[in-house]
């Protein structure tokens, strides 16, 4: 920047200044004093005073001065404790756990050779129950909400697949080319979280409440896949074929925990006599370190059995792995007891969960038969949750 620009520019700046102190000036000489003591002033990091925020005891409202959203969380007349308890019914699935099922001819050797178009068979997820439990409380400090919940889903999918007449279930590479009939699978997934987040619920008008919050997720995920190939009969067409191998059994591990920071909004649109449209959404980061990581198999040829070469990472494998969630649903609640001491509400919803990247059975399975890069997958959920809570 050459002498004449930067005189240029400083010269702007002190005229930019010098207007806004003009201007701030004016604004002050033309306010009486007596308005000037009434005007609050709620400056960003200064805390507002107790005696700054009135609240009418009769008709249980607050009023709040301008500047401060209106609290919207329960109150109850008890200890503004509350629990909460839900009961989740959802599927996970991942991709990658897939093997393809070809057509196949007799070569000269009498081995099999695939010909024709195939098709890819996934295993088949299903739906499975857990539960969330979770205790939280209301404190007077600005009307902030700690809590802390706990999710448990364990669950275990077994899924069989009988090739079409001509047909054989293949897993190609090197160094074996596995080719058989019949395809089982089991996939083992142990899902436990604990979040713990701070919150504070405010009107944004007459009928709509959010609910900013911000916290820790700790994440422990547990998998195991087992891939076993066969035959259905006793005598295998493609048996004879050196390049063709009629058995394999493979067994993938991946155990993980995971420590990061998790941000959200949770709003209620109220729809009068207690019912309300309930939305959330949320994602989170998190430190993952993988424990055990490991996969090994046997395949066949005939009666002859031949170890497949162990594929495993160094005990402590670190990455960040990436978290999102989202629902939807319908909630209804009401006060009840002495002096609305006690607070009830339900609420059903739909959500959606993704964990990117979570699974490396696939790369290591890649790795172990074609030498290729480990290439992870996602880990996703999603199915209804209901969820009561009361307040005390």
């Amino acid at each position: 920047m050459n002498t004449k620009q930067m005189a240029a520019l400083c010269s702007t700046l002190s005229l930019i200044l010098s207007g806004a102190a003009y201007a701030d000036s004016a604004m002050s000489g033309g306010m009486s004093e007596h308005n000037k003591s009434q005007m609050p002033m709620f400056e960003q990091g200064s805390p507002i005073a107790d005696d700054q925020v009135m609240s009418d005891q009769q008709s249980k409202k607050f009023m709040v001065p301008a500047g401060i959203n209106h609290p919207g969380c329960i109150r109850t007349s008890g200890n503004d404790f509350f629990a909460t308890g839900s009961f989740i019914y959802w599927m996970a699935s991942s991709d990658g756990f897939n093997t393809n099922e070809f057509p196949y001819k007799l070569d000269s050797a009498g081995g099999a050779v695939a010909s024709g178009h195939g098709k890819e068979v996934f295993v088949k997820p299903k739906y499975k129950p857990g539960f969330k439990i979770g205790l939280g409380f209301n404190s007077d400090y600005d009307d902030w909400t700690a809590y802390l919940e706990y999710t448990w889903l364990h669950q275990s999918d077994h899924s069989r697949f009988t090739a079409a007449s001509g047909d054989v279930f293949l897993v190609s590479g090197a160094p074996y080319n596995v080719a058989s009939d019949l395809l089982k699978t089991k996939w083992k997934l142990h899902l436990d979280v604990l979040d713990f987040t701070l919150a504070r619920a405010y009107y944004v008008g007459k009928r709509v409440i959010v609910e900013p919050f911000g916290g820790l997720r700790a994440a422990w995920i547990r998998q195991k896949w087992n891939l076993e190939l066969s035959s259905s009969s006793a005598t295998n067409p493609w048996a004879t074929a050196t390049s063709v191998t009629d058995y394999l059994n493979a067994n993938f591990k991946g155990n993980s925990w995971g420590l990061g920071a998790r941000f959200g909004i949770h709003s209620e649109w109220l729809m009068g006599s207690g019912f309300r449209f309930d939305a959330k959404a949320s994602g989170s980061l998190l430190f993952t370190r993988y424990d055990k990581l490991n996969a090994t198999g046997t395949s066949s040829g005939g009666s002859t059995a031949i170890p497949m070469a162990t594929m495993s990472y160094y005990k402590h494998f670190d990455v960040m792995r990436a978290n999102a969630e989202m629902g939807l649903g319908l909630g209804w609640g009401s006060y009840f007891g002495d002096s609305d001491a006690y607070h009830f509400d339900i609420v059903a919803t739909y959500d959606f969960n993704i964990w990117l990247s979570q699974n490396m059975s696939r790369g290591i399975r890649d790795t172990l038969t074609n030498q290729s890069g480990v290439n992870p997958t996602d880990l996703m959920y999603h199915g209804p949750t209901l969820t009561l809570r009361l307040d005390f």
